[in-house]
């Protein structure tokens, strides 16, 4: 994976075809992979803050941030990252991959986690566009 990362990072910076934050960030979010990986979640987080940093809609940043804070058994602050994601740039962030892990967290978290969920679905069903699965939910 390294490799292949390396290749893409050179191929990258020599094509041209990403914006500098794109690619800065194409970078930073492989080099959390690598760290993922090694259960280096820790160094994880900070190559995804630096991320989000540079571009507050990078949704993969966001959401894998949020996976490595739940690894490191820090659920709440997991499932605030994901919140935040979703009040910055709702029309970004709601898709139905961070919806299920920000249900997924509700249920690890919350023993009322239905009622929690019921409200994330009211919300998503205010502002989600008509092709979204709300079903994701699991309400």
């Amino acid at each position: 994976a390294k490799a292949s990362f390396l290749k893409a990072e050179v191929d990258g910076k020599n094509n041209g075809s990403l914006s500098e934050v794109e690619f800065k960030n194409l970078v930073n979010r492989n080099k959390a992979l690598v760290y993922m990986v090694g259960k280096d979640y820790v160094s994880a987080v900070r190559e995804y803050e630096e991320c989000i940093e540079r571009d507050h809609s990078d949704i993969v940043a966001f959401n894998n941030k949020a996976l490595c804070l739940m690894y490191l058994r820090d659920l709440s602050d997991s499932i605030k990252v994901l919140e935040n994601s979703l009040e910055r740039v709702p029309t970004v962030a709601l898709n139905e991959t961070l919806v299920v892990n920000l249900c997924s967290m509700y249920e690890l978290a919350y023993v009322n986690h239905s009622d929690i969920k019921r409200t994330l679905s009211n919300w998503i069903a205010r502002v989600a566009p008509d092709d979204f699965d709300a079903t994701c939910t699991r309400t």
